[in-house]
């Protein structure tokens, strides 16, 4: 198990602002300057075959995205909830479901065990984790009857019903019942009070964009925010930051625990250097890639890159913004105007490398929320719960989309119901991953990550060559060049201006026109042929066109590799119930007992060192995968 390539997202979520980041790291291997990432959920995800159980579920679709080119998964929140939902109502940041709390103990992601086995193996199939983390609020405050949940002093955010004691079962003091004085006893790391959270003595505010109580007890990361409960009898002191505090801290145990390459996470400024540079081992470094999403126009989010010191860049949600129009508009969308909806804070030069900052993307779970039927087919849409209106996979116009998200500059996010049809095939909760009938690919998103890929297209220069209403073209320079067309109808011809040298013979690796070929004239022209979008074109192919060389070097493979997991052995953290996984506790000094760290599996025809008399492990157990 080898920590490999950080990547991260970041947010912060109010009524009117949402920031997202994405940090892209550089490894001790090959870094790749950008990547494509899937996001590999949906809202509300759910598999009858997988129940509560998604990372076996990610474990045997990876072979799949291995093939297909897909660099990252952006895996959904994997911490203990109040519940075992979709993981955005967070209660126990040391619970990654090996604890018996609240009444269950795997996660909607799984028990700990498979979370862990399901990070190594997408790291074997060479794909990056992405973990999302929500740092915005708590939620779910006592035990499985809600007893010990309240503490009567809190002040009044007239939201949450004073509901902010927040106590953790730990190896030494498990959920012996439910009762209040059994919660309020419990001494878990991480123990929160009702002065963590909004309003509080250090900070008496509800209003504004960082004081707004909106989705549970909303944490407050003032200076001053500290204090102890008033009926806990598990009730440690706290001092200044210590909620800051408290989340860096978790946030480098969360990383050398699961040996993920990046975090999704609220409050970039605070936490961005303890991932790069405080984590020790599992550190990202300083050319970590981080990109934020702020739900703006470019100039807005070219200045949020300035006002971190350009360590995140951002989602570029003026970009989609010209892309849902694309879409929506019917044809009639200006397509030769696209370039000009980029922020233009999009690579950067971080210690001699360019890195790619943007993330380009068409959908994600934020702007899309279907209603569906009993067999999770679409039968309408909650717009009312989009950050932004959704783009309909099924629109004829996607593939121009992607087209256009992937050939521009960034590290294209690719969204999970795009490239995979659950919208129609009545299998949304019963499919195999491992099956292409019953999770069937979508040939054109496949064929755009096939050409990004392979083609390289981000080793090329970005230039726009041609703009018209209903033809854009793109080169990536000597690498190749893609046309898109928004007309339902009609192709689009042009001759455009490249770098590819006089004589160079390209062929459209869309498959769109078939076998044709075209060849660059002396004056370093040539004719871009691109189809319409009603999917009469060679493949079916939809509004778009990828020319290259025909003798293109193509084979892009991504190398599987290690995964380092570290797991701290400590009274306050684990669980010693027998509903448990029954992993932690730290021995006395001198005992010769052993304690149970973690799972460990082992790959087939590998074979992991056993000792009859096991060693008295330390404080702190680092494994390879």
């Amino acid at each position: 198990m080898k920590h490999s390539t950080p990547f991260s997202f970041f947010r912060r979520s109010t009524r009117h602002l949402l920031l997202l980041a994405v940090m892209l790291g550089l490894s001790n291997q090959a870094a790749r300057a950008q990547q494509v990432v899937l996001q590999g959920f949906w809202w509300d995800y759910w598999n009858a075959n997988y129940p509560n159980g998604w990372a076996n579920y990610i474990a045997d679709l990876a072979p799949r995205l291995k093939s297909m080119g897909i660099d990252a998964v952006w895996m959904p929140p994997t911490i203990k909830n109040g519940n075992q939902g979709n993981g955005y109502s967070p209660f126990d940041n040391y619970d990654l479901g090996d604890k018996y709390q609240k009444g269950f103990l795997a996660t909607r992601v799984g028990n700990k065990d498979e979370l862990l086995r399901g990070v190594a193996i997408l790291h074997a199939n060479g794909i990056n984790v992405v973990q999302d983390i929500v740092l915005n609020h708590n939620d779910g405050a006592g035990s499985s009857t809600g007893a010990g949940g309240q503490d009567p002093n809190a002040w009044e955010d007239f939201t949450t019903s004073k509901y902010k004691n927040f106590r953790y079962v730990s190896y030494a003091s498990p959920a012996v019942d439910e009762t209040a004085a059994n919660y309020l006893a419990r001494r878990g790391r991480f123990s929160k009070n009702w002065q963590n959270f909004n309003p509080n003595p250090g900070n008496n505010s509800t209003s504004g964009d960082l004081n707004q109580v909106l989705f549970g007890p909303d944490i407050s990361y003032y200076n001053g925010s500290y204090g102890q409960s008033s009926n806990a009898t598990f009730n440690p002191t706290q001092t200044a930051d210590y909620m800051r505090n408290g989340n860096r801290n978790w946030l480098v145990w969360y990383k050398k625990q699961m040996g993920f390459d990046g975090v999704r996470l609220d409050a970039v400024k605070h936490f961005l250097y303890n991932m790069q540079s405080n984590a020790g081992w599992a550190n990202g470094s300083a050319t970590m890639y981080a990109v934020g999403e702020w739900v703006g126009g470019a100039s807005q989010l070219d200045q949020w890159c300035t006002d971190v010191q350009n360590r995140a860049g951002t989602f570029d949600f003026s970009m989609r913004d010209g892309i849902y129009k694309l879409v929506s508009n019917g044809g009639s969308f200006d397509l030769g105007s696209l370039p000009g909806y980029q922020q233009g804070r999009r690579v950067v030069l971080i210690d001699g490398k360019y890195v790619h900052r943007t993330v380009p993307f068409v959908n994600n779970h934020d702007t899309f929320r279907p209603k569906v039927d009993t067999n999770g087919n679409y039968i309408g849409w909650n717009t009312g719960d989009e950050l932004a209106p959704h783009i309909d996979p099924f629109d004829p116009r996607l593939s121009a989309a992607y087209a256009a998200a992937l050939a521009v500059d960034g590290s294209p996010q690719v969204f999970f119901e795009d490239l995979f049809n659950i919208g129609n095939t009545s299998k949304r909760y019963s499919h195999s991953p491992k099956s292409s009938t019953d999770l069937p690919v979508r040939s054109d998103i496949e064929n755009l990550i096939w050409c990004h890929q392979n083609l390289k297209f981000k080793q090329g220069a970005y230039k726009v060559r041609w703009q018209a209403a209903d033809h854009l073209v793109i080169e990536r320079s000597t690498k190749a060049i893609i046309g898109i067309n928004d007309n339902f109808n009609t192709w689009q011809n042009s001759t455009v201006s490249c770098d590819f040298p006089a004589g160079t013979v390209l062929k459209d690796y869309s498959g769109a026109n078939g076998t044709a070929t075209v060849t660059v004239s002396s004056s370093q022209t040539v004719a871009i042929n691109t189809p319409p979008c009603n999917g009469t074109a060679n493949n079916g192919r939809r509004g778009y066109s990828v020319w290259a060389p025909t003798n293109a070097t193509t084979g892009y493979s991504l190398p599987g590799r290690n995964t380092t997991q570290e797991w701290e052995l400590a009274d306050d953290l684990g669980d010693s119930d027998s509903r448990s996984l029954r992993q932690g506790g730290q021995l006395p000094s001198g005992s010769t007992a052993v304690r149970r760290a973690g799972r460990i599996y082992v790959a087939s025809s590998k074979v992991f060192p056993t000792s009859s008399t096991p060693p008295m492990p330390p404080a702190a157990s680092r494994y390879r995968w």
